[in-house]
């Protein structure tokens, strides 16, 4: 389907603006539209129309896919007085419409996706999905044994919550180098689960969801836009556990 929307209205959204400021730019003559300046602040466009304001094209996607490599001290929600995500982002790659898919706390690190696919968004927190996530996180203690067995059953955590089986394997000699594998997203999870084993995080940082890797040449703060088919590969290794 082909979306129709006001040139005013799109130009405040893609470049993150209000709508005066955007019909000013129409104003003073700084918007084409297919060659052609615009005057009219009503005037309907299509994905498939070329908008160019002050000499920049705009993109004009209806849905975009984001993976970004956060920072500690960066939030997924604007609620905070902590830098929020989507305002951290490049210029070329803001939108009004963008949010976080799920979250990372303020202190975890990592592989980020912001959309502006709420069906997209949805799918990948839905609880029923299982959509497999990898952490690497540095413990106060070494793992066990018995803490790694503890996870291929389901650990429960110190409310009573019994949690899906997940992995832990340590990727260091000492032992305090762990990587989690988990299926499902509840609220400081590899915290809550560390906890459960008499342990701590001491940093954590996500570096894959299903089949999508964060890519290396991404360092910490910088984002890049994705092909759709590359968002979805999150999609895969969801697991499909049986209901007791």
């Amino acid at each position: 389907m082909v979306t129709i929307e006001r040139l005013d209205k799109t130009i405040s959204k893609i470049m993150c603006i209000s709508r005066s400021d955007a019909r000013r730019l129409i104003k003073i003559g700084k918007v084409f539209v297919n060659g052609e300046k615009m005057k009219a602040f009503d005037t309907k466009i299509s994905e498939s129309d070329e908008i160019v304001v002050d000499g920049e094209k705009l993109s004009l996607e209806k849905n975009v896919y984001i993976v970004m490599n956060k920072a500690a001290g960066i939030v997924c929600d604007d609620k905070s007085s902590a830098p929020y995500a989507i305002e951290t982002l490049p210029k070329e790659l803001k939108r009004k419409d963008l949010f976080c898919v799920g979250r990372l706390d303020k202190d975890t690190t990592g592989l980020l996706l912001i959309t502006n696919d709420g069906e997209f968004s949805h799918s990948v927190i839905s609880p029923k999905k299982h959509i497999e996530k990898r952490y690497r996180a540095t413990l106060q203690n070494p793992i066990t044994e018995n803490d790694i067995a503890k996870a291929k059953q389901g650990i429960t955590l110190k409310d009573g919550t019994k949690l899906l089986p997940s992995e832990m394997f340590a990727v260091t000699a000492d032992n305090k180098t762990v990587d989690f594998v988990i299926f499902e997203g509840k609220y400081h999870q590899i915290k809550r689960m560390a906890g459960a084993l008499d342990n701590k995080i001491l940093s954590l940082h996500r570096y894959q969801i299903g089949e999508l890797v964060l890519p290396k040449d991404l360092d910490f703060g910088e984002a890049k836009k994705v092909e759709k088919e590359q968002a979805f590969l999150v999609f895969e290794k969801a697991k499909n556990w049986q209901k007791d």
